[in-house]
């Protein structure tokens, strides 16, 4: 029978699984990361050097988050983010304009708040978007080695499923246009015909 061997209560103190005290994002190598990005490949990968080591923080100011914000998500295929994004705008527009026009009679919202709606997710976005990508570089990749393909099949998905498409970009942001258009035009309609 077997008996497990005590404690040496003069052995050096060890950290218990101290491997698991990383990111999961240190699992994957810079070479799957580099394939996943693709273009900005040595860009990403300088501002998540610190974060993959286990630092805590943002992973620096990412400039074309912040100018484009609503365009650059989806252009790094973080649809899911993209759509979180998209529907808190959408969500704090109409708040605005019932509280605003319905509930303070006034003719619009202020023109400075509306500057401060526009800037703030674009600086949100600026400053946590390069933790967002990695986190969703990390989850991808981990879900494509989970199937155990051969070598060849998985650096095809990586790379598919990572890089850009600016096509899709532009039709979801085209498509935020068109129901924040209807979703206002249909508010519109209900302050007519309760006022009528």
């Amino acid at each position: 029978m077997h008996h497990s061997q005590p404690e040496n209560p003069y052995a050096p103190p060890q950290e218990p699984e101290a491997a698991n005290h990383h990111p999961p994002s240190s699992e994957i190598d810079d070479e799957t990361l580099a394939l996943f990005v693709g273009r900005k490949a040595d860009y990403y990968l300088k501002k998540w050097r610190l974060k993959r080591l286990g630092q805590r923080g943002i992973a620096g100011f990412n400039g074309a988050a912040f100018l484009f914000a609503g365009i650059w998500l989806p252009f790094r295929k973080m649809y899911r983010v993209s759509a979180v994004f998209y529907s808190i705008i959408l969500i704090e527009s109409i708040i605005e304009e019932v509280v605003f026009v319905d509930l303070l009679h006034q003719d619009a919202p202020p023109a400075l708040l509306g500057y401060a709606v526009m800037l703030t997710p674009a600086l949100i976005c600026s400053i946590f978007g390069n933790v967002w990508y990695l986190n969703h570089a990390h989850k991808t990749v981990s879900e494509i080695k989970s199937l155990h393909l051969d070598a060849d099949a998985e650096s095809q998905m990586i790379k598919k499923r990572g890089g850009v498409n600016i096509w899709i970009a532009l039709l979801i942001f085209a498509f935020y246009l068109g129901v924040n258009m209807g979703v206002f035009m249909l508010l519109a309609e209900l302050r007519a015909r309760i006022s009528s």
